[in-house]
């Protein structure tokens, strides 16, 4: 049977491939930053094992290969999901590290070492990065899910776990080792929770997967597992999904930031009510048509990045503009309540090139390689040090916060960061890479569980 498939085919075999885990913003990533200012979720972590297993073979010893490299060893990409991390060389090789429990390292391994001794499932984790079955990767990416995919000289690969197959059941199955799906042009697919959207080779978007919240804009609520053209978005340059159980999108063209889905917390940033979404007990807001943010086109936003029910972008100036849910503080305005429309962030002397968002912590990169962060510290993801419980408090009493913009103090600059469920990783000048936040699956690549509340160095055997 011939490899070759049209994009439309591909879509249709994304919804057997597409599905990634929460961040903090739900609790698919089972950190305590699930639930969200204006709506909380608070389901459990869907962490059900398939009636089916893998066809991989168990295997209990500790990993020993070598992840050891000798020409490209350059990172040029770091990518987070919501309980693990992964690099990209500038050859092409992708190494992971934290939570396996689906399969996301993609080494093709069921058993690295035990992530929680007193768990009764079989948690897997290792807290030294291992190599992805995948050659020639030219992107990588997480976007806080489960799942991992990367972008190669051969087509997209995923692997972790695939919830859009099972759709509306409680099994997942697991994928060890990276699946591949031919022709997918590089840059064009986005993933997150329970959507995968692909921007084609005419700036056209189309999605699959869960609409609860209208986010396939198609004006129904009802699951696709066929491509949904989103209408009246044409010239797309930049897409993202949010991290989100209740989803919502943002897409970026020559006339501005354009976001649809759910607007519970005022995320889509446009400052209007638009319809009604949602079950009789837990009504809410949603746009099923794109909605344009409020002074995006005149203040050129780039670098969109979504969390969990908030937003931020780069605008023309190099400042930091955030809109949403803001009762952790992730806005970076003082306050502890949500905004419906861009909040431009006071950074004196700062010019920022890239923001990265948790569910519920934000941070940024200036041109000079310092990054700051902001919102919820409760597992430590601000990264500067100290103990919870001597910050301010914003939601209750564990939930502790940081306002505004603070510097991450690393050792050397930072040229790209990303943020997972609860915690952030960051690229370093001189080949280094530097995780704080929470580490329970060993997402830092510290074998120590538990909090980390300031940069600590992932290890990478040569």
């Amino acid at each position: 049977m011939s490899r070759k498939f049209s994009l439309w085919m591909f879509l249709g075999l994304l919804c057997a491939l597409t599905a990634c885990g929460d961040d903090d913003s739900t609790t698919d990533g089972g950190t305590e930053d699930a639930s969200t200012d204006a709506a909380a979720d608070t389901s459990e972590p869907d962490t059900s094992v398939p009636d089916a297993a893998p066809d991989v073979a168990e295997d209990t010893a500790m990993d020993t290969s070598d992840p050891g490299c000798t020409e490209g060893c350059d990172f040029v990409e770091i990518t987070t999901g919501a309980i693990h991390s992964c690099v990209r060389r500038d050859n092409g090789e992708i190494l992971c590290w934290g939570s396996n429990f689906f399969g996301q390292l993609g080494d093709g391994r069921m058993s690295h070492s035990v992530c929680d001794p007193e768990s009764t499932e079989p948690d897997d984790c290792s807290a030294r990065p291992v190599v992805a079955d995948v050659e020639g990767s030219t992107r990588v990416i997480a976007n806080g899910s489960l799942q991992t995919c990367s972008e190669t000289t051969d087509g997209i690969y995923c692997w972790g776990r695939d919830v859009l197959s099972e759709v509306g059941t409680d099994t997942h199955e697991r994928r060890f080792f990276p699946d591949p799906y031919p022709d997918v042009p590089a840059g064009s697919i986005e993933i997150s929770t329970h959507n995968a959207c692909v921007v084609d080779g005419t700036g056209a978007v189309q999605c699959i997967g869960d609409n609860d919240s209208r986010q396939l804009a198609d004006g129904g609520n009802d699951i696709s597992r066929t491509p949904v053209a989103i209408a009246d978005l044409a010239g797309v340059t930049e897409l993202d999904i949010s991290r989100g159980r209740n989803a919502f999108m943002c897409a970026r063209n020559a006339s501005g930031l354009h976001c649809w889905g759910d607007n519970l917390a005022g995320q889509l940033g446009d400052g209007e009510i638009h319809e009604s979404c949602g079950s009789a007990i837990s009504e809410r807001d949603c746009s099923s048509t794109p909605v344009t943010v409020t002074g995006s086109a005149d203040a050129g936003f780039t670098n969109v990045d979504l969390g969990s029910q908030h937003a931020c972008a780069i605008n023309a100036d190099g400042a930091v503009v955030c809109w949403g849910a803001g009762g952790r503080g992730q806005i970076g305005n003082g306050e502890v309540s949500d905004t419906d429309t861009p909040t431009t962030l006071e950074v004196a002397g700062v010019t920022f090139t890239q923001v990265a968002l948790g569910g519920g912590h934000s941070c940024a990169l200036s041109d000079d390689g310092d990054v700051y962060c902001w919102g919820s510290n409760s597992s430590g993801q601000i990264g500067i040090g100290g103990e919870v419980g001597t910050f301010e408090a914003c939601s209750d009493e564990q939930n502790q916060c940081v306002l505004t913009p603070t510097q991450v103090t690393l050792p050397a600059a930072a040229t790209m960061i990303d943020s997972g469920g609860a915690h952030t990783c960051a690229l370093l000048e001189g080949n280094r890479v530097f995780c704080w936040g929470t580490n329970d699956s060993r997402q830092l690549g510290r074998d120590e569980r538990g909090r980390v509340m300031e940069p600590h160095e992932v290890t990478f055997e040569e």
